[in-house]
């Protein structure tokens, strides 16, 4: 029987079928492609879905360098609409025989037996950068660089720009760079250039990339660079050294 797929990513959906020509349902077109279901679980707590899929058909070719900075839920459905499967996107696995990827589904319902982190005490602050705890709107630590305005280098892992030279030394060393749903971190932030921990495939001169300010997760850092203090998620005073082992 023939199987119909629905990839989301955020408000974008992107419909393919296992059938050998275009389907049709409920006013949706699911495009034919060399797709198909490997393993399917009917135990909702489970996470061994699997989907074999060419490796060039989107969303699944976001995936060729790392993760894409947003969930990618995916739908089965078989030929009368009634849903078999929903779950997120675990993993990829890219074949170099066949050109295919092996993709790892995870139930919703095996989501929830995942491990919640908590937080810790340190003198590091534990709170991600932008995130609700730490208050700050990313969009007032970035910059936005055209591709016609920049240097790009040819794998990738670099952007020079004059946007960039005009922030303080640094500024953007552990942040991250944006672009078509894929972030990579910025391991280091020198004059006018970044380089990435990861490459950001397919930039041109037609991109927008947006770049954002890094944290070490140091007191100073939240109140000089962010004048953010008063949400500063470390106790920075706690002693580095213990009195009892180390004397005072």
């Amino acid at each position: 029987m023939s199987e119909l797929f629905e990839f989301i990513l955020e408000n974008e959906v992107t419909y393919y079928s296992s059938k050998d020509s275009d389907f049709t349902l409920n006013n949706n077109i699911y495009k034919a492609a060399s797709i198909y279901t490997k393993e399917l679980s009917k135990d909702s707590l489970n996470d061994d879905a699997v989907i074999i899929a060419s490796k060039d058909i989107y969303p699944i070719n976001l995936f060729k360098f790392f993760n894409p900075s947003v969930n990618v839920y995916v739908r089965i459905l078989d030929e009368k609409g009634l849903q078999q499967f929903v779950g997120r996107i675990k993993d990829v696995e890219f074949s170099l025989n066949d050109s295919t990827a092996s993709l790892r589904l995870a139930t919703l319902g095996g989501l929830m037996k995942s491990k919640i982190p908590t937080r810790t005490y340190s003198r590091n602050c534990s709170f991600e950068c932008f995130d609700k705890n730490c208050s700050l709107n990313k969009d007032d630590f970035k910059i936005t660089i055209l591709g016609s305005e920049c240097e790009i280098a040819k794998d990738f892992m670099s952007i020079k720009s004059s946007l960039i030279e005009k922030k303080p030394v640094g500024y953007f060393t552990g942040g991250y760079a944006e672009f078509n749903r894929q972030r990579s971190y910025i391991t280091k932030s020198s004059k006018d250039t970044i380089f990435l921990m990861f490459p950001l495939g397919n930039l041109d001169k037609s991109s927008v990339i947006n770049c954002y300010a890094g944290c070490d997760k140091l007191l100073s850092t939240c109140k000089n660079k962010f004048n953010n203090g008063v949400s500063f998620g470390g106790f920075a005073f706690v002693p580095s050294k213990n009195p009892i082992t180390d004397g005072y």
